[in-house]
C-alpha cells in the first residue's frame, strides 16, 4: 500500500463516478462473457460424448448451460471464483475504468475522537472493534438497524430472503473476519449514500480510542476510500482490518441492471390473454387515429370488441407528486377486470398490479384488470413479449422483475407465501435507481408509498369498518414543519362500491352509481357530464346502451358469431366494428359508410392498414417485435434500427435519406442526438438520470439543478444567467426569480389549482373558481373581471367581458358548437354530419358555406353562398397519402409538389388566360429551407450548427448576414461585410444598445419587462441623447402615456382605454384630441349614439363611407374628399384591382393591379394613371413595382428598376429596422426608428 498516511475529521473520501461503475461492469462483463463463450463452447462440444457413453441428463445439461447466455456466464464466474481469479479481474477492470474515468471527492470523514489529535484535528477511527473469542459472552448483541434509507429498503425488498438479489442490488465486497463492537460516532457524510455511512477499515494494529486508526485508501461502509490527501507527516503501520461491510460503492442496482440490459431480448415471445389492451385503444392516445374509432364504440369509451367499459383519462388521476420517480395516483376502470381492488369491483391502480404462478405458467396482472399468462421463465433468464412490450425476468427464489420494453419502468415483484402462489408489487424503479418502494400493513393492504430518495411519502387509511379493504383517505404526513396534508377522499355506497372522489380542497370531483352486479350504471366528470350504461349478460356482461346529460344516446348491437359490433346514435349515424378472435379491429365502418381495414399478424402488431380508397400503409418489424420499416402509400419508406436489449432507436432513416442517431448510457437514458447533418446535440445526466446540462459541438446551452423531489431548482443558460425555482411545502412552484432578480409569485388553493399570479409594483391576475373546479371569473390587476358561465355538462356557455359584451355558445348532444352569438346577438350555426364533418356554416349576414369531403373525410370542395346564383366553389384535390395537392378555383388552378420527406417543394398556379407563376423550395438533409426560387429569382439561406439562420442571400448575390452568441441570440447583422447593427443584450437577452449608423440607441425596460425607456445618441456626443422617449403602462399593460425629450412637436402623447382594453381617448401637449367609439363587439363606430355594426362590417367612419359586396369583401372605399376606391377581387379573394377616382377631374384616375404567387404573397404592383374623359390635366404614366419574399416575410421590392431591400429586428420579427435603397455598387442605408407596437415613427 505503500506509506499508511493518518486520517483526520475532514479528510475527504473518494467515489468512482458513475461512468466508471459503468465502465467497471462493461469491462467485467467482457472478460466474463468472453470465459462463458469457452464454457458455453466446452460445453457443447462435450455433449455428443456423453450422449454415446450413455450421459443423456448430462449432455441435455450440457447443451443447455451452452444455449444459455446466463448460465454460461453463471459457471464462467464459478470458474474464476475457484480459481481465485474474480477478485484480480473485478480489480484490473476497476483500475481501467478509474483511469479512463477518475473518481473524485464524495463527501468529508463528519466525526473523529474527542482526544486524539493528528496535526491539531481529531484523529479518524474505524466505526467498530474485533471482539476476541473470551470477550464474545460479555458482549450484547445489537438487533439489526431498523432505520435504512429507501433505497436499502429497495435491496431489503430485493433480497426477500436470497443473498443472490441482495447482492446483485448493492453487494458487499469484504465484511469483518469475527464479531464486532460497533461504534455509532465514527461517521462519513457521503454525498452518493444517505442517510448515514461509516469508516469500515482501518490498522490491526494501531488504535484511537481502541478503535482501529483510519488511513489513506482505508474504506467506508458504501465503498468510498478515504483521500490520500491526508496528514502529511503521521504514518499509521500495520495491516488493514475490516470492522463493518463494505458495499460496492457503485450505484446501486446497477449490477442487476446491468444483467438484465447484458442479456439480448431475442426473437419475441407472445403472451397467452383473452383481452387486448383496452387503455390505449379506448383512452387519448389512440383516438386521434382511426385506430381509436374502430376500438372505440362510443365516445366514452365502451370497447367495441368486447362491450367493456374502460375508464384510463386524465380525470381518474387523483393526484400526482414529485420525485426522481414521480408518485402518479391514477385509478383504471375496466368491467372485465375480475378482482376486486381497494375502490371495488373493476378498479385498478398501478400499485395494485400482481403475478400469480399456475402449473408451468404465470399469470401478470396488469393495471388494465387483464390475466396474461406466459411461461415461468428460469431464474436469470429474460423473456421479452412484443404484443405487450414487456420484459419478465425471475430470481432464483421466485422473485419476478417486469419491466416496459423501453427499461423505463421496472416492477419487482416478492412471493407472499412460501409457496409462491401469489407475487406482490414492492416496488417500481427506473434503470437509476430511483424508484418507490410498497409497504403493506397486518392485513396485507397497502398502507404506505415511499420513494428512494427519502422525501416523498403517502399514507393509505381505510376507515371504513363496512369495507376495510377499501381505502377512503390518501395523506402526505406532516412533520415538525407541517401539517399532514389531505391528497384524495373516496366515498363508498353500501355495497361497498366507488360513489365518489373528493380533492385536497374537498370538491366532487367525480361521482360513480353502480348496478347490483357491481357494474359503472353512471359517472359524472369533473366539469358536471354524466354519462349513463345499461348492461346485458352476454360472453361477459356488455354495455348495450350508453346516454349522456348532454343528450348523447348510442345503441350498441352484437352479433358475437359474426365477430361484430353495431351502434347507432341519436342522430340515425351507424358505425360498424369487425373484430378478429383476439379483439383486434379488423374493419371499422364509419358513419358515412366508408370501410377501414387493418391487418396484425401473430404478436397482434399491426401489419397493414388500408383506408376506405384503398391505400396501403405498411409496417415490418424485427424479431424483438419492433417496428423496423414503414412504407406509406406512395411507397416511402421509414427505417429504424433498435437497441438488442430495450425498445429504443439507435437510428432513423427518413424517406429522403436524412439520418438521425441516437446514444444512450448504461441506464439507458438519452444522452446523444446526431441529426442529418451530422448536429450533434448532448445530454449529461447525473447519477439519478436528471438532465444536467445540455450542449453541442460548440458549447453547453444550459445546465440545470433540482432538488431531491426530482423538481428543477435552477436553469442556467448560455450566458451563465441563473433562473431560480422556488416551491412550497407541497411541491407546487410559488416563486420564479428570473435573471434580472426579479421575483414572480404564484398561489394555489388546497387542491394545487392556481388561484393567483403577481409580480412586481402590485401587479396580478386573478381566478376564480366555482364548486367543481371551473374558472369562472378571471381578474385583472385594475380590478377588471370578465366572467364564464357553464351548463350542467360543463360546457362554456357564456363568456361576459368587462364592459357587460356577452358572447353566447350553443352545443349539440355530442358537444359540438352549433351557434355562436357576438356581442351584438348576431348568430354564426354550424351543421354537421357524420364522421363529425362540417358540413356548412352560416355567418352573420346569413350566407351559407358548405363543405364536402371524400371518403378519407378530407375537405374536397368549398363552395361560398352556397345555393345562390353568386355561388363559387373551391376544389381540392389530395395524393394517395392525403398531402394536397391540387386546389382549383373555376379560373385558376394549384398545383403542389412534396419531397420525399413531406416538405412543400413547389407550388404553382395556373390562370385560365395561361399565366403561371412558381415557387420552389429546397430544402437540406435536416429539413431546413436552404433556397427559395419565385418569380424575382433566389433567396439563399444558410444556418450554423445551433439552427440560426446565418445568411440570407438575395437574388443580386448581396448576403445579409446575422451572428450570434450563445443559444441563439442575435449579436450583429451585417450587409455582406458592411456592418448595419450591433445589439447589447442584458441578462434576459433583452436588447438594451443598438447601433444603426453613427447613431445608436439604448433602451431600458421596467419590472414587469415592459419598454420603459428609449434614448437615441450620436456618436460624436454619447453623453447626451439626441432625443429621448419614456412610456408609461397601466396594469392591463397598455400603453397609457408617452413622454419625449428634444425636438418632437408632441412631447408627451396620452391614451386612454374602455374596460376591454379598447382606445378610447388620445390626447397630446399640443390641444389634439380625438375619442373613439365601439359597439358591444368592439367595431369601431362614429359616436357613442351609433347602434351596432351590422355583420361586423364599418359602413361609415369619419367621412369615409364603405360598401361591400354578397361575400363581405369591401367593393367601394368613398374618401372624405369625394374620391371613390372600387376594389376587384379574384376567385381566392385577393384583392387584384383597385380603381380610384378623385371627385375632382384635374387629377388623375388610378388603376391599382396586383398579382399574387402560388403561396399567397403579393409579387407585383402595376400603377397606371389616366386622364378623365375629356380632361387634359396630368401626365398619363405607368409605374411598376416587383415584391421578394422570404418565407412570408417582405424581404424586398423594385420599382422601376430600383431595388429596396428590407431588414428587420430579428428572426421572425416583423419590426423593421432598415431599408437599403439601391444595389450592390451603390447603396444607401435608412434606419427605422420604431415605437412600442414595432410601428415605425421616424425613418
Amino acid at each position: 500500500m505503500g506509506d499508511n498516511f493518518a486520517a483526520r475529521q475532514g479528510d475527504d473520501i473518494i467515489h468512482t463516478s458513475v461512468l466508471g461503475d459503468v465502465a467497471t461492469l462493461v469491462f467485467e462483463g467482457v472478460v466474463f462473457a468472453a470465459t462463458g463463450a469457452i464454457v458455453a463452447g466446452t460445453a457443447i462440444m462435450a455433449a455428443p460424448l456423453l450422449t454415446a457413453a450413455g450421459a443423456t441428463g448430462a449432455a441435455a445439461a450440457a447443451v443447455a448451460v451452452g444455449e444459455s447466455c446466463f448460465f454460461s456466464g453463471m459457471i464462467a464466474g464459478f470458474m474464476t471464483g475457484a480459481l481465485g481469479l474474480a477478485d484480480d479481474i473485478s480489480k484490473g477492470c476497476s483500475e481501467l475504468a478509474n483511469a479512463l474515468f477518475p473518481p473524485s471527492p464524495a463527501g468529508t470523514i463528519s466525526t473523529g475522537s474527542t482526544n486524539v489529535l493528528t496535526n491539531d484535528i481529531p484523529a479518524a477511527r474505524a466505526a467498530g472493534q474485533l471482539v476476541a473469542d473470551t470477550g464474545k459472552a460479555g458482549l450484547t448483541e445489537k438487533p439489526e438497524e431498523e432505520e435504512h434509507s429507501f433505497r436499502d429498503y429497495a435491496s431489503m425488498l430485493l433480497n426477500s430472503g436470497t443473498a443472490f438479489f441482495s447482492q446483485l442490488w448493492d453487494p458487499t465486497v469484504d465484511g469483518p473476519s469475527g464479531q464486532v463492537k460497533p461504534s455509532g460516532v465514527d461517521k462519513v457524510d457521503c454525498k452518493k449514500h444517505d442517510p448515514v455511512q461509516y469508516l469500515a477499515e482501518g490498522s490491526s494494529s494501531v488504535s484511537v480510542n481502541d478503535l482501529p486508526a483510519v488511513r489513506a485508501q482505508d474504506r467506508t461502509t458504501c465503498g468510498a476510500t478515504v483521500s490520500t490527501d491526508v496528514s502529511p507527516n503521521v504514518v499509521i503501520g500495520g495491516e488493514s482490518v475490516v470492522v463493518r461491510p463494505i458495499k460496492s460503492g457503485k450505484l446501486p442496482g446497477l449490477e442487476i441492471m446491468y444483467m438484465a440490459a447484458s442479456l439480448l431480448m431475442g426473437k419475441s415471445q407472445k403472451m397467452l390473454k383473452a383481452l387486448p389492451c383496452m387503455l390505449a385503444m379506448a383512452g387519448g392516445g389512440m383516438i386521434a387515429s382511426r385506430m381509436g374509432e374502430a376500438s372505440r364504440a362510443t365516445f366514452f369509451p365502451v370497447h367495441a370488441a368486447t362491450g367493456a367499459k374502460v375508464l384510463s383519462g386524465e380525470e381518474d388521476i387523483d393526484f400526482t407528486l414529485p420525485a426522481r420517480f414521480p408518485l402518479v395516483w391514477q385509478r383504471i376502470y375496466n368491467s372485465r377486470n375480475p378482482h376486486e381492488g381497494m375502490f371495488g369491483h373493476g378498479w385498478r391502480t398501478e400499485f395494485e398490479t400482481f403475478v400469480t404462478t399456475e402449473n408451468e405458467l404465470c399469470c401478470f396482472h396488469d393495471v388494465g384488470g387483464r390475466e396474461l399468462r406466459f411461461d415461468t421463465p428460469a431464474p436469470g433468464i429474460q423473456q421479452y413479449y412484443a404484443d405487450e412490450g414487456l420484459i419478465i425476468a425471475r430470481g432464483d427464489q421466485g422473485q419476478m422483475m417486469i419491466a416496459d420494453a423501453d427499461g423505463s419502468v421496472w416492477r419487482l415483484y416478492l412471493p407472499l407465501s412460501p409457496d409462491g402462489k401469489y407475487l406482490r408489487l414492492a416496488s417500481l424503479s427506473d434503470e437509476y435507481g430511483n424508484g418507490l418502494m410498497l409497504s403493506y400493513d397486518e392485513h396485507q393492504r397497502l398502507c404506505a408509498i415511499h420513494d428512494t430518495e427519502g422525501v416523498l411519502t403517502v399514507c393509505l387509511q381505510y376507515d371504513d369498518p363496512r369495507y376495510p379493504a377499501r381505502v377512503t383517505r390518501i395523506t402526505e404526513p406532516g412533520d415538525e414543519k407541517r401539517a399532514t396534508l389531505l391528497l384524495a377522499q373516496y366515498l363508498l355506497d353500501d355495497a361497498g362500491n366507488l360513489a365518489g372522489v373528493q380533492d385536497a380542497a374537498g370538491r366532487m370531483r367525480r361521482r360513480f352509481e353502480w348496478t347490483a352486479e357491481h357494474l359503472m350504471a353512471a359517472h359524472r366528470l369533473p366539469e358536471g357530464l354524466r354519462s349513463e350504461y345499461r348492461w346485458k349478460k352476454f360472453d361477459d356482461w356488455r354495455v348495450v346502451e350508453q346516454r349522456t346529460s348532454a343528450g348523447g344516446h348510442n345503441i350498441l348491437h352484437y352479433d358475437l358469431e359474426a365477430r361484430l359490433t353495431t351502434v347507432t346514435d341519436e342522430l340515425g349515424h351507424t358505425r360498424q366494428h369487425a373484430w378478429n378472435d383476439a379483439f383486434l379491429p379488423i374493419r371499422f365502418t364509419d358513419e358515412a359508410g366508408n370501410d377501414w381495414h387493418y391487418v396484425w399478424n401473430a404478436l397482434g402488431l399491426l401489419t397493414e392498414y388500408r383506408d376506405p380508397e384503398c391505400q396501403r400503409w405498411q409496417y415490418r418489424y424485427d424479431e424483438a417485435g419492433n417496428l423496423t420499416e414503414e412504407e406509406d402509400a406512395l411507397g416511402r419508406i421509414t427505417l429504424t434500427s433498435w437497441m438488442q436489449s430495450r425498445t429504443l432507436p439507435v437510428s432513423s432513416v427518413l424517406p429522403g435519406g436524412g439520418i438521425y442517431h441516437y446514444g444512450y448510457d448504461a441506464c439507458h437514458g438519452l444522452v446523444e442526438q446526431i441529426s442529418p447533418g451530422t448536429r450533434r446535440q448532448r445530454f449529461e445526466r447525473d447519477e439519478y438520470g436528471q438532465v444536467v446540462s445540455v450542449a453541442d459541438d460548440d458549447g453547453v446551452l444550459q445546465r440545470f439543478g433540482y432538488n431531491r423531489h426530482g423538481q428543477m431548482t435552477v436553469s442556467t443558460d448560455c450566458s451563465g444567467n441563473n433562473t431560480v425555482y422556488h416551491y412550497n411545502d407541497r411541491h407546487w412552484l410559488t416563486t420564479v426569480v428570473d435573471a434580472q432578480g426579479e421575483r414572480w409569485h404564484r398561489e394555489y388553493d388546497d387542491a394545487g389549482e392556481l388561484r393567483e399570479v403577481s409580480g412586481p409594483d402590485d401587479w396580478y391576475e386573478r381566478i376564480g373558481r366555482d364548486a367543481q373546479g371551473r374558472v369562472v371569473r378571471h381578474r385583472t390587476a385594475d380590478g377588471q373581471d370578465t366572467h364564464y358561465e357553464y351548463d350542467d355538462t360543463g360546457w362554456l356557455v357564456r363568456r361576459r367581458d368587462p364592459r357587460g359584451g356577452e358572447v353566447v355558445r350553443r352545443r349539440d348532444s355530442r358537444l359540438r358548437l352549433t351557434e355562436l352569438y357576438n356581442e351584438n346577438g348576431e348568430s354564426w350555426r354550424f351543421i354537421y354530419g357524420p364522421n363529425n364533418r362540417l358540413e356548412a356554416e352560416q355567418g352573420f349576414d346569413g350566407a351559407l358555406t358548405r363543405y364536402t369531403y371524400d371518403r378519407c373525410d378530407r375537405a374536397v370542395s368549398r363552395t361560398f353562398l352556397a345555393d345562390t346564383v353568386s355561388s363559387l366553389t373551391w376544389l381540392a384535390g389530395y395524393d394517395a397519402v392525403g398531402q394536397m395537392v391540387g386546389l382549383s378555383t373555376p379560373d385558376i388552378t394549384r398545383r403542389y409538389e412534396y419531397t420525399a420527406d413531406g416538405e412543400l417543394c413547389s407550388a404553382e398556379e395556373i390562370h385560365a388566360d395561361g399565366t403561371r407563376s412558381r415557387v420552389s423550395l429546397a430544402f437540406d438533409e435536416e429539413g431546413r429551407v436552404v433556397a427559395e426560387e419565385g418569380i424575382r429569382g433566389t433567396v439563399g439561406y444558410e444556418y450554423d450548427r445551433r439552427d440560426n439562420r446565418m445568411v440570407t442571400q438575395l437574388p443580386d448575390g448581396r448576403k445579409l448576414r446575422s451572428h450570434y452568441y450563445g443559444s441563439g441570440h442575435l449579436l450583429q447583422m451585417a450587409l455582406d461585410e458592411r456592418v448595419l447593427t450591433e445589439f447589447s443584450r442584458d441578462a434576459l437577452h433583452r436588447e438594451t444598445r443598438r447601433t444603426q449608423g453613427q447613431v445608436f440607441t439604448q433602451r431600458r425596460y421596467d419590472r414587469l419587462g415592459r419598454p420603459c425607456w428609449r434614448g437615441i445618441y450620436h456618436e460624436s456626443s454619447p453623453l447626451r441623447a439626441e432625443r429621448e422617449c419614456w412610456q408609461e403602462y397601466d396594469l392591463r399593460h397598455n400603453l397609457v402615456r408617452e413622454r419625449e425629450v428634444v425636438k418632437s412637436p408632441w412631447p408627451w402623447k396620452e391614451y386612454g382605454y374602455e374596460a376591454g382594453d379598447y382606445l378610447q381617448e388620445y390626447r397630446t401637449c399640443t390641444g389634439i384630441r380625438e375619442q373613439f367609439s365601439y359597439d358591444a363587439a368592439g367595431n369601431i363606430r362614429e359616436h357613442a349614439s351609433s347602434g351596432p355594426c351590422r355583420h361586423n362590417r364599418l359602413e361609415a367612419f369619419r367621412g369615409l363611407g364603405y360598401r361591400y359586396d354578397v361575400y363581405g369583401r369591401m367593393v367601394e372605399r368613398e374618401l372624405p374628399g369625394g374620391e371613390i376606391q372600387k376594389l376587384e377581387y379574384d376567385t381566392f379573394h385577393r384583392l387584384v384591382k383597385v380603381t380610384c377616382t378623385p371627385a375632382d377631374w384635374n387629377m388623375l384616375i388610378r388603376y391599382v393591379n396586383y398579382d399574387y404567387d402560388a403561396l399567397n404573397r403579393r409579387v407585383r404592383k402595376w400603377v397606371k394613371y389616366e386622364r378623365h374623359a375629356g380632361s387634359f390635366s396630368g401626365r398619363e404614366r405607368e409605374t411598376e413595382t416587383w415584391f421578394l419574399w422570404e418565407g412570408m416575410r417582405l424581404l424586398g421590392e423594385e420599382e422601376n428598376g430600383r431595388p429596396v431591400v428590407y431588414v428587420y429586428e430579428g428572426p421572425g420579427s416583423y419590426v423593421p429596422l432598415a431599408r437599403i435603397d439601391g444595389g450592390r455598387e451603390k447603396a444607401t442605408i435608412r434606419w427605422y426608428h420604431c415605437g412600442v407596437n414595432g410601428a415605425p415613427d421616424r425613418v
